[in-house]
């Protein structure tokens, strides 16, 4: 039998399915652990929305492929539940999900943040998120992140910590947050650029909002519904 509450999270009514951009990747942490039998690891695998990142844990522990019988045997009953911890870094490109005309706040409004060269294996690389901001309206980056938790319909706001707007590693501990996976378990976490609109009008008052694009909440990719962002003015 079908799980007709699962499919309605993975399709819209019409049939969409909210894919990624990219095929789902191991973390760099995962390329080299047993989430199947070690007790302690969970595969985490990440991907890209065209505003913003994606990533799915799972708890595996307690079955595993035999080579013998040529199917998944479990060799323990009572698996351990497992936490891990989940970080803006695992989603490596998030540079791409950068609106196209956004500004570092942490380098001052006349410096834009560069479009990066498409790494090789990026097959689909995420297209401009947005297009240019009108006069007296501005797109900054914040220099954080927004991170979203399915399970618990949480936000959480995360410093980008050792992963630069670039993308490139800045020496520093990279900030997280935990999640918890019983047996068998999993879980999906948004992970979205924590954005400022600033807008002035022709005296020196100015105002800004702070947000971040997640997307649709109930569906397992939320991000997969959103194509872009862009920033207007109104009269």
């Amino acid at each position: 039998a079908h799980d007709s509450a699962l499919l309605a999270r993975l399709a819209l009514p019409g049939g969409l399915l909210l894919q990624p951009l990219l095929p789902g990747r191991p973390t760099r942490d995962c390329l080299f652990v047993d989430p199947c039998r070690d007790g302690v690891s969970v595969l985490k695998v990440w991907s890209r929305n065209s505003c913003n990142g994606v990533l799915a844990a799972f708890n595996l522990q307690g079955s595993s492929w035999s080579r013998s019988k040529l199917k998944f045997v479990m060799h323990d009953k009572t698996p351990p539940a497992l936490s891990t911890r989940i970080a803006p870094g695992d989603v490596e490109g998030l540079q791409h999900c950068l609106p196209g005309a956004c500004l570092s706040s942490s380098s001052g409004s006349s410096d834009t943040v560069r479009k990066p060269q498409q790494h090789r294996g990026d097959t689909a690389a995420a297209p401009t998120a947005a297009t240019a901001a009108p006069a007296g309206c501005s797109l900054r980056y914040s220099g954080a992140f927004v991170m979203y938790v399915d399970s618990s319909k949480t936000l959480t706001v995360i410093q980008a910590g050792g992963t630069s707007e670039t993308g490139h590693s800045t020496g520093q501990p990279a900030e997280g947050l935990s999640v918890q996976l019983p047996a068998a378990g999993s879980d999906v976490v948004t992970v979205a650029p924590l954005l400022e609109l600033h807008s002035s009008s022709g005296s020196s008052s100015s105002s800004s909002i702070d947000f971040a694009v997640i997307g649709l909440t109930n569906m397992l990719n939320p991000g997969g519904a959103v194509n872009s962002v862009s920033a207007g003015s109104s009269s």
